[in-house]
């Protein structure tokens, strides 16, 4: 059974500066950014939730979309593979109302 959850996620950019100046070296840098997206999960892969503190402090930077609310919690999904490795990511929402819409699509 699956449900649509509200996926943080970060994209690094890889950034060069002009090269058509004299005598200038060119260096690489990178950059960040969040973005939000919708992911389906499989909630009987789901092996716990908790909270997500550090997106909580990229909140508080500043660093995520604008158009989150300030006051928005974030939950960490830990989900099984079939080899028997994790993984994780971060969603929108609180350890709460993500559990309660699991509960929901189980009804």
């Amino acid at each position: 059974m699956f449900i649509d959850l509200v996926q943080v996620y970060e994209e690094t950019f890889i950034e060069t500066p002009d090269k058509s100046a004299k005598g200038y070296t060119v260096h690489h840098f990178t950059t960040s950014k969040y973005f939000l997206r919708t992911v389906s999960v499989n909630i009987d892969k789901v092996l716990f939730l908790r909270e997500d503190r550090m997106m909580r402090h990229q909140m508080l930077q500043n660093s995520l979309p604008e158009d989150l609310n300030p006051e928005q919690s974030f939950t960490k999904v830990f989900i099984s593979a079939d080899n028997g490795a994790s993984s994780s990511f971060s969603v929108v929402g609180s350890r709460e109302a993500i559990m309660e819409k699991f509960n929901q699509a189980k009804r």
